[in-house]
C-alpha cells in the first residue's frame, strides 16, 4: 500500500486581490522540501509572489504526486485554481475556497470542508471531488469556447449548487444532495447527474445524451421532454453499489425505487433521459 506524506499549509496573510494558486497541488509539491514549496510562485494580481508570502508551510511531500497529501487551512475565497490539473494525490481544504477548484483534474482526490466558488471540477476527466458545503455556478461544466465539460470522475456535493451544473458534460458522475440552480445538465452529451434536492428551471435544456436522476419528484420539465414509461432501472442498482465503494451513501429508495422516464431534449438529438423517482 502506498504511504502518503503530508504537507500542511496554514494561511497567515489574506491576499488583497484574487490570487492564482494552481501550484497548490501534489503535482507541483512532489519531491520538494518545505523551503522549495514555499518558493513556488503564485500570481497576486499582476505580481508574482512566493507561496510562503501567504502560508506557513510544514511537513514533507512524497517523492511522487500519488504519495503526496496537502492539508490547507484558512479562508481561501480569494485563492483560485487550487488542485487544477492535478493527476494524483490528495488535497484537503478546511475553509471556503475560490474559483476553479479541481478544474481539469485527471486523478487524485479533493476534499473540501467548506464552500467553493464557480467552475468546480470544470472539464475534469478523472479523480473525485467531495464538498461538504455549497458550490457556485458552472460546476462540472465546460469553459467558454470548449465543446466538452466534465469527461470523467466523480463530484459529490452535500450542499447546494448554482446554475448550469454539468453544462456540456460528456462522462462522469455528479451527486448533489442539496438543490441545484437553473439549466442543470444543459447541453449534456453523456454522464450522470443524481439530484437529491430540488432543481431549477430548464433542467436538461438541449441535452443530447446522458442521464439525470431526480429523487425529489418536484420538477417542472420542459415541454421538449416526453414521458416514456414507469419502471425499475437495473443500472441504478449498479450505481448504488459502485458509489458505496467510494463512501457515497445514497438513500435506499434510490436503489429499489420506481421511476418515471422522460426522454429529450427533442429539440436536440433526444436521446437523453430524466428519471424521476415515483413517490409511494
Amino acid at each position: 500500500m502506498m504511504m502518503m506524506k503530508e504537507v500542511k499549509l496554514v494561511l497567515k496573510k489574506q491576499p488583497k486581490v484574487a490570487t492564482d494558486a494552481e501550484v497548490v497541488s501534489p503535482d507541483h509539491f512532489a519531491g520538494k522540501s518545505p523551503k522549495e514549496i514555499g518558493q513556488l510562485k503564485v500570481y497576486h494580481g499582476r505580481k508574482e509572489l512566493p507561496l510562503s508570502e501567504f502560508f506557513e508551510i510544514e511537513g514533507e511531500a512524497g517523492s511522487s504526486p500519488g504519495e503526496t497529501s496537502i492539508l490547507v487551512r484558512g479562508d481561501l475565497k480569494k485563492f483560485k485554481r487550487i488542485g487544477m490539473r492535478m493527476s494524483a494525490g490528495k488535497v484537503v481544504i478546511e475553509g471556503d475556497v475560490g474559483l476553479h477548484l479541481g478544474a481539469q483534474m485527471s486523478g487524485g482526490e479533493i476534499i473540501l470542508r467548506g464552500n467553493a466558488g464557480q467552475w468546480l471540477g470544470a472539464e475534469m476527466s478523472g479523480g473525485i471531488i467531495r464538498v461538504e458545503g455549497d458550490v457556485g455556478p458552472l460546476a462540472a461544466a465546460n469553459y467558454p469556447g470548449s465543446v466538452e465539460g466534465m469527461r470523467g470522475g466523480i463530484i459529490h456535493v452535500k450542499g447546494n449548487v448554482g446554475e448550469r451544473l454539468g453544462r456540456k458534460m460528456q462522462r462522469g458522475t455528479v451527486i448533489v444532495e442539496g438543490d441545484v440552480g437553473s439549466f442543470a445538465g444543459a447541453m449534456m452529451r453523456g454522464g450522470t447527474i443524481i439530484l437529491l434536492g430540488k432543481a431549477g428551471e430548464a433542467l436538461g435544456y438541449n441535452m443530447r445524451r446522458g442521464t439525470i436522476i431526480s429523487l425529489s419528484g418536484e420538477l417542472d420539465l420542459l415541454p421538449t421532454f416526453v414521458y416514456d414509461c414507469t419502471y425499475q432501472p437495473t443500472f441504478i442498482k449498479f450505481y448504488y453499489v459502485n458509489l458505496k465503494k467510494y463512501g457515497i451513501e445514497l438513500p435506499k429508495e434510490f436503489y429499489d425505487g420506481v421511476y418515471d422516464r422522460y426522454s429529450g431534449d427533442l429539440g436536440e438529438l433526444g436521446k437523453g433521459e430524466i428519471l424521476i423517482l415515483k413517490k409511494q
